[in-house]
């Protein structure tokens, strides 16, 4: 399909309108309802961390079911304003397949009419890394990449991290934000994230990965904030212990990284339950497995043994501090060190 075969003005909810797209230049319109069709990318199928790779669509580029795609909205309020779309058309129904290479990236999309199980989906993916990539962009309403304020929230089995704080993943895109959001299990309908490939094999969505549940603190649809989601992360329900570590940088940067204590995982690199960082900020913290950056690590145990290797890097000489973000389900008999070599 291309997007304007299937996406209308959602303003009035019951009585979707007609969208323009505009084939030139580079701004919506809120009336008459228009959008410009340069901002429709997808990235199918891409070199891993390629931004050239981006697949300029507009709005006569065709996309396929199972397949994510960007587009800025008319331009109504700040970037923090909520616009709602109405898709019209038959709903997918069966397996859903895409091709990724050895290597690449794939910005799939939830392409049910209902929200659909990652801890499912991860699992009938087995060529996949494993774990999902979901952007977040909190602000900067500028068509100029650099001055963008956004960054990638990692979920797999061990559970979700946000994006970083007053920073980002990208070196290309400015600092300045915040993010709210904290990916769940459930992914909501027609949310869009990556996927990596690290061997090369197929992207499948199935009916199995389809389950009934609303939006809310497990079904989390991680776009920009608005009135309701300007709260406190709201963490997972879980029973496992989690410890959720933070780094503050000398440049104002907070990186959270998660711990998770499941009997499933190993010390060592574990499928699904080890999230690969996708890129790395300008002073960042990270735990150090193979010799890779890790922003969500899962483990069988924690003893008072137990050592977890993180790496720092920093940019600039300063004043860089870690801390407890937050403890899940750990007893208060549990001591937690930090120590330097």
């Amino acid at each position: 399909y291309t997007v304007p075969d299937v996406l209308n003005d959602g303003t009035i909810p019951a009585s979707p309108g007609a969208i323009t797209f505009l084939t030139g230049g580079v701004n919506g319109s809120p009336s008459p309802f228009s959008i410009a069709d340069y901002w429709i990318w997808k990235f199918a199928n891409g070199l891993d961390d390629d931004y050239s790779a981006w697949q300029h669509m507009r709005s006569t580029g065709t996309i396929y079911a199972g397949e994510g795609y960007t587009m800025k909205g008319p331009g109504t309020g700040t970037i923090l304003t909520p616009q709602n779309y109405v898709f019209e058309g038959k709903p997918n129904n069966g397996d859903i397949a895409l091709t990724i290479s050895a290597g690449n990236d794939y910005l799939v999309g939830n392409p049910y009419a209902s929200a659909i199980d990652a801890h499912e989906f991860i699992t009938d993916n087995p060529d996949s890394s494993g774990t999902l990539y979901f952007w977040e962009h909190w602000g900067g309403g500028s068509h100029v990449l650099w001055e963008y304020q956004g960054g990638y929230a990692l979920y797999n089995y061990s559970g979700g991290i946000p994006t970083a704080s007053y920073g980002t993943n990208d070196p290309d895109v400015a600092t300045g934000g915040t993010p709210t959001k904290l990916p769940g299990r459930y992914i909501p309908v027609s949310q869009g994230f990556f996927v990596y490939s690290p061997g090369g094999g197929t992207i499948t969505f199935e009916n199995d990965q389809r389950v009934f549940e609303k939006e809310g603190a497990t079904s989390v649809f991680v776009r920009t904030a608005n009135s309701e989601a300007n709260q406190p992360i709201n963490y997972n329900e879980d029973t496992r212990m989690k410890f959720r570590i933070g780094f503050n940088s000398t440049n104002t940067i907070h990186r959270q990284l998660l711990l998770t204590v499941d009997e499933n995982a190993t010390n060592g690199y574990d499928w699904g339950y080890d999230g690969r960082l996708n890129s790395v900020q300008i002073d960042d913290m990270f735990w150090m497995l193979e010799g890779e950056k890790y922003g969500i690590q899962g483990t069988n145990e924690v003893t008072a043994e137990s050592v977890f290797p993180l790496g720092i890097h920093a940019r600039d000489d300063g004043l860089n501090s870690i801390q407890i973000d937050h403890l899940e389900n750990v007893t208060d008999h549990v001591e937690i060190y930090f120590r330097f070599n």
